[in-house]
């Protein structure tokens, strides 16, 4: 189960941190120009905020759905328990791409440093240990 879930999980970090390399060395070498600000802080405020819900809201409503739907249940069985870390590193993982075009769209520093935060909380918070794994067996009581 853990071995599916970090593979899903370094399968959609790899291109985000990828992006960020070759936008960084762009931006670096000239070939991506440096441009104002000024017209993209409502640009900057969406990303800022979809990252932001990305991360943190939207795992949390995805946590409680399940928890309600299986709040009646004895047991569970595996299956239905590695649908909910897949669903959140899925949800949790669009930050990363998020700060990336913030990043890329050259938006008002204020919101690409909080899409970057975001996005580092997403990929520490959200990564599939072995402890987290067996604390949510546990937990939601797997058969």
């Amino acid at each position: 189960m853990d071995r599916s879930l970090r593979k899903t999980y370094w399968i959609v970090l790899a291109p985000a941190m990828a992006g960020f390399v070759l936008a960084a060395g762009a931006l670096q070498s000239g070939w991506m120009a440096a441009g104002t600000a000024a017209g993209r802080s409502q640009t900057g405020l969406v990303l800022f905020v979809l990252a932001a819900a990305c991360a943190a809201a939207l795992p949390v409503l995805w946590r409680a759905v399940f928890a309600y739907r299986q709040k009646g249940c004895r047991q569970i069985s595996e299956s239905a328990l590695l649908d909910l870390p897949r669903r959140l590193i899925l949800t949790a993982l669009a930050a990363p791409y998020l700060a990336l075009l913030a990043y890329a769209l050259q938006v008002p520093c204020f919101y690409a440093a909080g899409s970057m935060l975001a996005a580092l909380y997403a990929a520490y918070y959200h990564y599939p240990s072995r402890q987290k794994l067996r604390h949510e067996k546990r937990l939601f009581r797997v058969s």
